[in-house]
């Protein structure tokens, strides 16, 4: 009887371990790094590698005075104030270096990941002239970050600060025109409580907490008719 369990202890024991050296990190994150590429940095086993943009968050240096309006501020300052819906998202794999020179290259030579967001114009709240574009034009968008497939593992880089654009989804953009594009500044997403989500969070205040975004107190449309109202 004793052999018995030491028996099944044994395979037991054995068992457990190779599932244990046997399984593979399903979600690693790496951190991004100029200097190499992300594909030299895949291991064997990896399925879901996370690259992590590793620099400092961007600071808004501009913003409402103390005490006012960040709805109010964005509607006169925003050259241009779009309703849209996201359509397609495209990958697109580039090399950056520190200077931020990039350029589209194959998947073996990439370093960062940057996508090509597809919208559809819904309602123009400011800017018709300046965005040369009607209601229910398309238009491309770029954004940080990205998912694709490098080696067969799916790798996703992202800014631990920004939450990506979704397909499907409504957002209210406040940007400018820089070369001929659309760049957005500030954006908002539609939650599905309905209520704004702000795309860029603002960081933490003194004591940790989470700095407040009066936009996400409103519904996309809500926010739109209020940002016509203090246009006029």
């Amino acid at each position: 009887m004793m052999r018995v369990n030491i028996g099944l202890f044994v395979i037991v024991t054995v068992v457990a371990t190779a599932t244990v050296v046997g399984q593979s990190s399903p979600n690693r994150r790496i951190a991004r790094d100029t200097r190499v590429t992300i594909a030299s940095q895949l291991r064997p086993d990896d399925r879901h590698v996370i690259l992590e943009w590793n620099g400092d968050r961007p600071s808004r240096f501009a913003g409402p005075p103390v005490g006012g309006s960040q709805l109010e501020w964005l509607a006169k300052e925003s050259q241009i104030i779009l309703v849209v819906r996201v359509e397609r998202i495209d990958p697109v794999l580039i090399h950056r270096d520190w200077e931020w020179h990039e350029r589209e290259v194959p998947a073996e030579e990439a370093n960062w990941i940057v996508s090509r967001v597809g919208i559809r114009v819904d309602e123009i709240v400011k800017g018709a002239e300046a965005l040369g574009s009607a209601v229910g034009d398309r238009l491309s968008l770029k954004e940080e970050g990205g998912s694709a497939m490098i080696r067969g593992r799916l790798v996703e880089a992202v800014y631990p600060w920004e939450m990506p654009m979704a397909p499907g989804k409504r957002y209210l953009l406040c940007g400018n025109m820089f070369n001929g594009r659309f760049v957005n500044a500030d954006g908002y997403a539609e939650s599905s409580t309905a209520l704004l989500m702000a795309l860029r969070q603002q960081g933490k205040g003194p004591f940790g907490t989470p700095v407040p975004d009066e936009m996400e107190q409103w519904t996309l449309d809500q926010a739109a008719f209020l940002m016509r109202e203090a246009l006029k």
